[in-house]
């Protein structure tokens, strides 16, 4: 978590910056009585993420109607990422890098016990959609991926 707490967004690598404005995004259509899914639909398109779109939709309700207390998330164009989106990068970088029991340890703080198997299959899904499809932009705009293209 503290890799990430009070960072500036524009310091994290792409996938922990989409991920941030996505949930941002995501709170922001809630509270608007808007359809969370339908508006992020062409924002994920856009970057060719759509098949992570019904994981993290998924991992939103999950943490909206089951967490044990209740995540706030920073307003849209906040330049730093604040506490419970920093736990929820750590958790998605925990579940990236294989540490499953660590991961484990987070999910059972966060949400109800009826709710940990589906948000860490979710979570394990979408971070692993959006970090791979943010590798191959990163190595665009650093040139690495240009190789052999």
């Amino acid at each position: 978590m503290y890799d990430y707490v009070d960072r500036r967004l524009n310091s994290l690598d792409t996938g922990s910056r989409f991920l941030v404005r996505s949930m941002r995004q995501w709170v922001q259509l809630m509270a608007q009585a808007r359809c969370p899914r339908t508006a992020l639909e062409p924002v994920f398109a856009r970057r060719g993420m759509s098949a992570a779109l019904p994981d993290f939709h998924m991992a939103m309700i999950l943490l909206n109607r089951d967490a044990k207390e209740t995540l706030r998330f920073a307003p849209l164009h906040c330049a730093h990422a604040c506490e419970d989106e920093a736990v929820l990068l750590s958790l998605a970088r925990l579940l990236l890098d294989g540490r499953r029991e660590a991961a484990d340890g987070l999910f059972a703080l966060l949400v109800v016990e009826e709710a940990v198997f589906a948000l860490s299959r979710a979570l394990s899904t979408v971070s692993a959609q959006i970090w791979a499809r943010s590798a191959d932009d990163d190595d665009r705009v650093s040139g690495k991926g240009l190789i052999g293209k």
